[in-house]
């Protein structure tokens, strides 16, 4: 299974707008957004699922480390 990230920005009430469309052999399972801003406290800079699509829809939403992070979680729900 391939997955992709394609950049995109989220519009967002906060700093955190640089996302990623998480595509699994070209289909939507999810929005990853990169969180930016300093209230996210040792949690700035990682990825976190904005929506999912599917086996990927989950609650509570996750947080990774990074997109390769993401990536392998999505394959793991998915098969």
């Amino acid at each position: 299974m391939r997955i992709e990230f394609t950049p995109v920005a989220v519009a967002t009430d906060s700093a955190d707008r640089e996302g990623y469309l998480m595509l699994a052999d070209d289909e939507l399972v999810g929005v990853i957004v990169k969180l930016a801003g300093r209230e996210h406290g040792k949690l700035q800079g990682a990825f976190y699922l904005e929506a999912g699509f599917g086996r990927c829809a989950v609650t509570p939403s996750e947080t990774f480390a990074s997109l390769e992070k993401a990536g392998a979680w999505a394959r793991s729900r998915l098969h």
